[in-house]
């Protein structure tokens, strides 16, 4: 696009103090990871029990119990068992054998992607540490780990397969909170989550059979100076950031939009998927815009040129004298039209908000020099027509984080803000207008968060897809089973790649991942709770905004005519807790 090398013709934003803030953000990884994987399992061999079957069966975990201790907890300088507290067995590390051919390889496994998640290098030891045991109604309280060993930085724990439900980890960090499903049931089925060791985390009680945890110490080589020893925190660069974007709304300037270093699809595209730097810029800006007024999103840049086509400088195409195997040596000379623009809009909470294309401006782009040498992904090239040259089209596309403001707001978000901003005028909030737009407001969101979401009571994932291919509909029936959690699809790469398009498209509630063992390669699509969590993100903005609406409540005659609605609010308020 443009000369040879240089990318399209680009005018960037003039922030140089921001773009060296994000680009100072290059710390890899998170503060928790974790996973699911279906592998070969290892054998594990109990002192006093025996061989472990998967998965464990209720007269082992009875046996488990039996030769284990109650699981104690610190408390300053004291260690103490206290089952109001942390009601678990534990089982310690030498009476503990954990072996089998394939082992080595899938503990490997798990290590690197926690290691990659955390954002630490290669040279990680991993230190078995105990067997937890789990019964009904076991849990931990919220605590944090004590270093037990030299070099420890990071906790991990691998759920073994054994029937239950319950017993999530939840995991937090500065104002962040991850809650992790950590329950296994199939025989192959290992979860797994690691954190640093200076998060507070607990286990919620487990509502029904068991949960059996291999915990292990994850540990920096001595001499090791370089993996870092706490959870990643940008609360410096989030507040200094905010700042940066409060300076130029006040110059009048428009959004503001940084291209992502990796390559994502626009149906793939989300901030849960964003990776290694992409990531850590993410949480800043997220964390900056929560202190403006501003609003984040992700999205696809799209830039089209259209010039006259030639090979090198002054050498210009001519009809009769290229071949299709030419186009990728040629290059736009002289730019007739460009034309610069974004869609495939995402939130911060998963969700696709129903916007249009919308232009990216001049002087909008950052970081200066992002588009330099960029390739594009399609081209075509055009004839001469009359008295001009031969032509050509260059289309590129790139994934960005995007910041505007002021925030774009529906209906049932602005008009409680809205009521909240007028209840000061005087005797506005007495006049039936103001009392009819309160009404319809709450009973707007009464009538979709009166009471909290109630959790799913099964794994059917709601779908429409179309396609009639049996791949497709094996993928309905797992879809549409109440009970299954995984499907294994062995199939060629062009499969498993339509496969990938129709769960990103459809926005199915599941992971899905690639199983590079044996050929071909498996697919493996795992239920998650996807819509649930929005829905929960949705409800707990709803509640905020039903706070709002009795704060702005009308006055005089006006406020009878509204008792209904400001009871049923009172009554959705302290149902959600708040």
């Amino acid at each position: 696009m443009g000369e040879t090398g240089m990318g399209p013709e680009v005018e960037y934003a003039d922030n140089a103090r921001l773009t060296e803030l994000l680009r100072s953000v290059v710390r890899p990884g998170d503060y928790c990871a974790h996973g699911r994987l279906f592998l070969p399992m290892p054998t594990v061999n109990v002192a006093g029990v025996g061989l472990l079957s998967f998965p464990v069966p209720d007269s082992q975990v009875r046996a488990l119990t039996e030769v284990a201790e109650r699981a104690p907890y610190g408390r300053g300088t004291e260690t103490l068992v206290d089952t109001s507290v942390r009601d678990c067995w534990q089982i310690d590390a030498a009476r503990l054998c954990i072996a089998g051919r394939a082992w080595d390889d899938t503990f490997a496994t798990v290590l690197d992607a926690v290691a990659t998640g955390l954002g630490f290098g290669d040279d990680l030891e991993a230190r078995l540490y105990k067997l937890l045991v789990y019964p009904t109604g076991g849990f931990f309280a919220p605590h944090r780990d004590t270093e037990k060993v030299d070099g420890m930085v990071a906790t991990l724990t691998i759920s073994l397969p054994t029937a239950g439900a319950g017993g999530e980890l939840v995991v937090r960090h500065a104002d962040r909170e991850e809650v992790i499903d950590m329950n296994a049931v199939e025989p192959s089925e290992l979860a797994f989550a690691a954190f640093y060791a200076d998060c507070s985390h607990e286990t919620r009680p487990v509502r029904d059979g068991h949960r059996l945890s291999l915990v292990y110490n994850l540990c920096v080589l001595p001499g090791d100076t370089e993996t870092p020893r706490h959870a990643p925190d940008y609360s410096a660069e989030a507040e200094a950031a905010a700042r940066h974007l409060v300076e130029w709304q006040d110059e009048g300037a428009g959004k503001l939009v940084w291209l992502l270093e990796h390559d994502y699809t626009a149906a793939g595209l989300s901030f849960d998927t964003l990776k290694n730097a992409d990531n850590a810029v993410a949480h800043v800006l997220a964390a900056a815009t929560a202190r403006t007024d501003c609003a984040l999103h992700a999205a696809i840049v799209h830039i089209e040129e259209t010039g006259s086509a030639r090979y090198g400088e002054d050498d210009y195409v001519e009809s009769w004298h290229w071949r299709e195997s030419d186009i990728e040596a040629m290059e736009i000379g002289d730019l007739y039209s460009s034309r610069h623009w974004l869609d495939g809009w995402v939130g911060t909470d998963g969700s696709r908000p129903p916007f249009d294309e919308i232009p990216l401006l001049p002087e909008e782009l950052l970081p200066t020099g992002a588009l330099d040498g960029a390739e594009p992904d399609a081209r075509r090239v055009h004839e001469a027509s009359g008295n001009e040259g031969d032509s050509m089209d260059d289309a590129l596309t790139a994934a960005s984080l995007l910041e505007d403001h002021p925030q774009v707001l529906t209906p049932d978000r602005a008009v409680p803000v809205v009521l909240e901003g007028l209840r000061g005028e005087a005797g506005l909030p007495e006049t039936s207008a103001f009392a009819t737009l309160w009404r319809h407001a709450a009973d707007f969101l009464l009538a979709r968060s009166a009471t909290p979401p109630e959790a799913p009571k099964d794994w059917v994932v709601a779908t429409d897809i179309l396609c009639s291919c049996e791949h497709c509909a094996r993928l309905r029936s797992f879809c549409a089973d109440p009970v299954a959690r995984v499907a294994r699809f062995p199939l060629r790469q062009e499969l498993r790649k339509h496969l990938h398009r129709i769960i990103d498209e459809h926005r199915l509630d599941m992971s899905h991942e690639t199983e590079r063992r044996g050929r071909p390669f498996t697919l493996v699509c795992t239920k998650n709770r996807a819509t649930h969590k929005r829905r929960l993100a949705e409800y707990a903005e709803d509640i905020a905004r039903m706070s709002s609406l009795m704060a702005s409540a009308p006055f005089g005659q006006q406020a009878e005519l509204c008792r209904a609605q400001m009871a049923a609010l009172r009554d959705a308020t302290f149902a959600s807790g708040g």
